[in-house]
């Protein structure tokens, strides 16, 4: 009984640590300084397309509710990440304004 109890617990903190955000997310309006595409893996890896064309991909960790950090290279950005219904809200931390994006 104690490693199915076990067994549970750890399914829920496995569960609990994945994002709801997995998949490809593209820009709905143009705005200037958003990034084009993302897309999330559940290997905490990610994938974006700036908004020149560029790409870049790295890893993401949660750092605490929607409070992440996208390391690229030896960089680490902090950024918020929303879902909200069937859109993500995307904001690099300090800036004002959040970037919108819908499933591709």
């Amino acid at each position: 009984m104690k490693k199915l109890v076990g067994l549970f617990v750890l399914i829920l903190l496995l569960v609990g640590c994945s994002s709801d955000f997995e998949g490809d997310w593209v820009l709905t309006d143009k705005d200037e300084g958003c990034l084009r595409e993302l897309s999330f893996y559940k290997d905490n890896k990610f994938s974006i397309i700036h908004g020149n064309g560029d790409p870049s991909s790295g890893e993401y960790k949660k750092l605490e509710d929607d409070n992440f950090s996208l390391d690229v290279g030896f960089t680490s950005i902090p950024f918020e990440i929303k879902q909200v219904d069937d859109q993500l809200k995307v904001k690099e931390k300090g800036d004002s304004d959040y970037c919108t994006y819908k499933r591709k």
